[in-house]
């Protein structure tokens, strides 16, 4: 919700004003979760107009209808900007990783442990950045892991076709340290033309977004993709 002060929309909840002389009200209409039904933008609406009635002022909406396509249409741009970049280190079965060292590798490269045991990077403004996991599904409890997974979630990232390379060097570093081989989702080796390849489809996306007004890692994407 927000007020109108000195021709800017701001937050009532940011202001020490009492009251205003106009005011909007915002539903966001897609997330994660999909779009936003017809019947909660009406209720919404009702919900709008009941407050305005209450304080006997006018109030303006959109038709429910006309917002759920806009819903359905915001969701589809978000599924095709909403995945996952990994890169992995792999060793053979006869010479595991040891998760002390991992944990090791993982403090000199700045990567902080979380409370489920992977690890993460994190920009200035403590975002997520870069994330590492285990590769194997019943690492917990065990000193040996067969693999390792570096992951960006790309709309949350800014320029995340940047922030690869920065993701790209440091599974490099950890796959020398430990004896290990960069591969893909497929197991197959991954190498520079593999990493360009990767950058050239983050910098598509990141065009895409901008060109919504949605950038990667921005405020808006922040809330799309939480």
């Amino acid at each position: 919700v927000e007020g109108l002060e000195e021709e800017q929309w701001l937050p009532v909840s940011d202001s020490a004003r009492e009251s205003w002389r106009e005011l909007r009200a915002g539903l966001q209409l897609a997330g994660r979760a999909g779009p936003v039904p017809e019947e909660q933008i009406a209720a919404f609406n009702d919900a709008v107009a009941g407050f305005a009635a209450s304080i006997n002022a006018v109030s303006q909406r959109e038709s429910p209808a006309l917002a759920a396509a806009r819903a359905r249409e915001l969701d589809r741009f978000c599924a095709e900007a909403d995945f996952e970049v990994a890169v992995n280190v792999r060793t053979g079965a006869a010479t595991p990783f040891g998760i002390a060292r991992v944990k090791s590798l993982a403090l000199e490269h700045g990567l902080a442990e979380r409370a489920d045991g992977s690890f993460e990077r994190r920009l200035p403004d403590g975002r997520s950045a870069t994330t590492l996991r285990y590769a194997d599904a019943d690492a917990g409890g065990k000193a040996w892991v067969q693999g390792l997974t570096f992951s960006l979630d790309v709309p949350l990232v800014p320029r995340p076709h940047e922030a690869l390379g920065d993701l790209a060097e440091t599974a490099a570093a950890f796959a020398h340290a430990l004896g290990g081989e960069l591969v893909d989702d497929a197991r197959k080796p991954l190498g520079p033309a593999g990493i360009a390849a990767i950058r050239r489809s983050l910098e598509q996306v990141s065009a895409r977004m901008d060109a919504q007004g949605i950038p990667a890692g921005g405020t808006l994407a922040r809330r799309l993709f939480a």
